[in-house]
């Protein structure tokens, strides 16, 4: 007799796990007895084979669907009526559903913008495909305790690298050329992005060729590779590829060929060139006298390291060769540093950059905004939903009579967090469209609304979201799911929930953010004031300037610019507090020893140069033509004396070396000049030098006109009689200085803006907890009333609940942003100091907005007749 196989365990799983539960016994059973005589009549393995052929007609698809049917639709209705409830609820409470909707979509707008404007500058330099393994080359240089950090090297420093260096796959160099003039069809361009490159940038970097071939682009000496733009300024429609454009500076003309049109570089880039020529001919003056030149650093050297490439090595190197190669001068104090690529935007303020550099530090600051109010906008949620619990714990006690779980509770809070977040994301689409114009114009970006449809804004977005929703709706679950239906089913809607302490804290903790921020903008502010109105020792009020270049007629000109009514004085030379105006050299006095010799900012002026500009001569005398002072003599400010270590500076003889580093001038000091800050006053005043010369590439003009913008008009007629290449170009001294500080008035801007959303949105929260608290205490007020209390006494009552949070706001406040705040102002030279009327100010702000909130409720529950709160009793 044939001994019975034991029915499949994972058969009989699979049964219950797909058929309806109702069949389970039927099904089982069946399958059971046909398996048992199937191992009568057959072999074990046959039997088996034809059970598991069986149990397939019993997981059809009309039975699986029924299984689904039944096992779903219990669930679907249970997420239907969450949902109902939901909307509802909001519907039942427009004061809560709006206050909620207009924080959030004001939250999720504000920090998606903050978002976009951080992950552009963080984008920087990433779009090349070699971006990790690229690296600038900086030199930093200390000749007699003077600290030079500059983001150029010279010419000579790229050559013996190609020659020296292992682990390099990559040496490419940029010389930028600014006050090029560029010749077509007898009309000249002024151009200020022409620059030299070695031809391996091309594929070193992700220069994108559109037109004309990308091998051998730069490989002809009169080759010139242009941008889309440029091809459209000057050939329109037209094919650019073999078209002539004429090179025009120094006296002299060259004729480039178009060689190939690459894709503009993208805004997101470092550096940005319209004209790309060949940076090995003799075309570039640069290279034909400075390229076996150690002390001219005029280049931005750039090197691709080979894959798995020790940097530690690459950096021996380069201090190898300071030691082999470098004049003994500059061997002591000259080192170099490897600079990442995708570092130098946000990372490098050093000289010389290639454009105006941003700051990490504003990153951060912009950061942390976006997430302040983010939680500022949660915790509304989460205040006013604990707050409103108190309306709804006969709901809660009823679902859970009736057998709804914690769980079932906790889902159906975080669904009602996930339809308003949902809600305030369209809402918050809208806000984005109407202020990305003015937040362009504001953070100096070029967002577009169609660009943001992109993945990654889509998952920012949805991140955003996700994450409002679980802050603002985690909370008010847990603590609502945990009501007991006996404690809210057996009175009235006196419940009293655990959560008050909660709120305040969470109060407490908005207010304290907006404080912080309102410290920052009044510090901000402040510190921008302190530097518009600060007396930087010369004068900047109605004087113009016009680069002139290298024209030989700056006396005839000077005359007929004198000649007209509005212009007082004319004079000329290098304009203080405009970027890189003042060029270094190195000086020695008669005492120090040939090889010790200090760089020093130096200013090649005209005559009266003093007088124009009204600086205050301390001693010695101005310039003058009666001395003869033209390349024989200089003046001083009292940095540079104190530098030296003079005791009498007049009549001391200096120095000057060119940059080949052979000696130059020899300069007698014929006056000192009071420190004036000729630099931007995020830098300390340097010693300076002023050298007299008869003309200059800068002609600077003091005005006394009611009649500006006119005799502006005269000034550009008559100057371009002088500058036939390109039209004039006259700029305000004044406006120019303001240009120093671009970087801290956008940050005042949009920390002002984004201030006032903070405190509208803590607001926003504090209206909707005073409407529950007036509404949870109108018989209390109706009964106060009754029994003779003032109107005054009333508001006291309402209002000091939450003015004294805001209170302990201040003083949680004012350690945070005192370090915040001393972090940015370390970033200026001259600074003003915090005050404590600083934070009185910010106090003030808060605690008015804070009363101007909560008065508006308890003057109304103050003036309510008490009948309409007692009549039900």
């Amino acid at each position: 007799m044939r001994r019975q196989r034991q029915f499949p365990g994972w058969l009989k799983k699979t049964v219950e796990r797909f058929c309806p539960e109702y069949l389970h016994e039927s099904i089982l059973g069946d399958l059971e007895e046909y398996y048992h005589k199937s191992s009568l009549m057959y072999s074990g393995k046959k039997a088996y084979f034809l059970t598991v052929i069986q149990s397939f007609k019993f997981l059809r698809p009309a039975i699986l669907r029924r299984n689904k049917i039944i096992r779903n639709s219990n669930v679907m209705g249970l997420y239907q009526n969450y949902l109902k409830t939901s909307v509802r609820s909001l519907a039942k409470n427009r004061l809560y559903a709006g206050i909620n909707l207009l924080g959030l979509s004001t939250g999720i707008a504000s920090s998606f913008l903050v978002t976009l404007f951080v992950m552009d500058e963080l984008s920087f330099d990433t779009y090349h495909d070699n971006a990790n393994n690229i690296y600038r080359i900086t030199q930093k240089r200390d000749l007699n305790g003077t600290i030079e950090n500059t983001a150029l090297t010279s010419i000579f420093l790229g050559t013996n690298i190609n020659e020296r260096f292992n682990g390099l796959n990559h040496i490419v160099r940029f010389l930028r050329d600014p006050s090029t003039i560029i010749e077509y069809e007898n009309e000249n361009y002024p151009e200020k992005q022409f620059c030299y490159m070695d031809a391996e940038g091309l594929e070193m970097f992700n220069i994108t060729i559109v037109k004309g071939a990308q091998k051998g682009a730069l490989g002809d000496p009169k080759g010139m590779v242009i941008s889309e733009q440029t091809a459209l300024k000057y050939f329109g429609e037209d094919d650019p590829i073999g078209k002539t454009l004429i090179y025009k500076n120094y006296g002299r003309k060259i004729s480039y060929k178009v060689t190939a049109v690459m894709k503009d570089f993208p805004s997101n880039s470092h550096f940005r060139f319209d004209f790309l020529v060949p940076f090995k001919t003799d075309d570039n003056l640069w290279y034909k006298y400075h390229g076996q030149d150690w002390y001219y650093s005029g280049v931005w050297t750039y090197v691709h390291v080979a894959e798995g490439q020790a940097l530690p090595e690459i950096e021996n190197q380069l201090k190898q060769l300071v030691s082999d190669l470098y004049p003994q001068d500059l061997k002591e104090g000259t080192s170099f540093t490897i600079q990442p690529l995708t570092e130098i935007y946000l990372n490098s303020d050093l000289a010389n950059e290639i454009e105006a550099n941003s700051d990490v530090l504003y990153v951060y600051i912009f950061s942390i905004v976006a997430i302040m109010i983010m939680v500022i906008a949660c915790i509304n949620f989460m205040n006013l939903a604990t707050a409103r619990a108190t309306q709804r714990t006969r709901e809660i006690g009823m679902r859970k009579v009736i057998g709804a779980s914690r769980k079932g509770i906790i889902i159906q809070f975080m669904g009602e967090a996930f339809v308003i977040t949902f809600i305030s994301i369209l809402f918050s689409v809208i806000w984005i469209w109407l202020s990305l114009p003015g937040f362009n114009a504001l953070s100096g970006k070029h967002f577009q609304f169609q660009d943001l449809i992109r993945w990654e804004y889509f998952l920012v977005f949805l991140l955003i979201g996700l994450v409002t929703a679980l802050l603002s709706g985690f909370y008010p679950a847990l603590l609502l799911s945990r009501f007991r239906p006996i404690s809210v089913l057996k009175v009235s809607n006196t419940f009293n929930l655990k959560g008050v302490n909660v709120r305040r804290i969470m109060v407490i903790f908005q207010f304290t953010m907006s404080m912080i921020l309102i410290v920052g903008i009044i510090t901000i502010s402040r510190q921008l004031g302190y530097m518009n109105n600060m007396e930087l020792g010369f004068n900047q009020d109605r004087i113009v300037y016009i680069p002139i270049g290298f024209s030989r007629e700056f006396e005839n000109a000077k005359n007929e610019l004198l000649s007209i009514p509005g212009v007082v004085d004319v004079s000329g030379g290098q304009v203080p507090g405009t970027p890189n105006a003042f060029f270094d050299l190195l000086y020695r006095d008669q005492s120090m020893d040939p090889s010790g010799r200090i760089t020093v900012p130096t200013g090649v002026v005209y005559y009266n140069y003093l007088d124009i500009l009204e600086l205050d001569l301390k001693e010695g005398r101005t310039f003058s033509k009666s001395f003869n002072d033209a390349g024989r003599s200089c003046i001083v400010n009292e940095s540079f004396v104190e530098t030296m270590g003079w005791e009498n500076a007049i009549g001391q003889e200096i120095y000057s070396y060119n940059m080949l580093g052979a000696p130059s001038d020899s300069l007698k000091v014929v006056g000192v000049v009071r420190n004036f800050n000729f630099q931007s006053l995020h830098n300390d005043i340097k010693p300076l030098v002023l050298r007299c010369r008869e003309r200059s590439r800068v002609m600077i003009a003091k005005m006394n006109s009611d009649n500006l913008f006119e005799d502006i008009g005269k000034i550009s007629e008559v100057m371009k009689k002088y500058l036939r290449d390109v039209p004039p170009e006259v700029y305000f001294l004044e406006s120019e200085l303001n240009k120093l500080y671009v970087k801290e008035k956008r940050l005042s801007q949009i920390m002002l803006i984004f201030t006032v959303f903070a405190i509208f949105i803590s607001c926003l929260g504090l209206f909707g907890l005073a409407s529950f608290t007036v509404a949870r205490k109108a018989k209390e007020i109706s009964i106060r009333k009754v029994l003779g209390a003032s109107i005054n006494s009333l508001l006291n009552l309402l209002t000091w609940e939450y003015s004294r949070l805001v209170f302990i706001s201040f003083f949680a406040a004012i350690p945070v942003s005192y370090l915040l705040i001393n972090s940015w102002l370390e970033n200026f030279a001259f600074r003003i100091q915090i005050g404590v009327d600083v934070y009185l100010l910010s106090a003030l702000i808060a605690i008015t907005s804070a009363l101007l909130t909560v008065g508006y409720h308890s003057l109304r529950a103050a003036k309510t007749n008490p009948v309409n709160a007692l009549k039900d009793e």
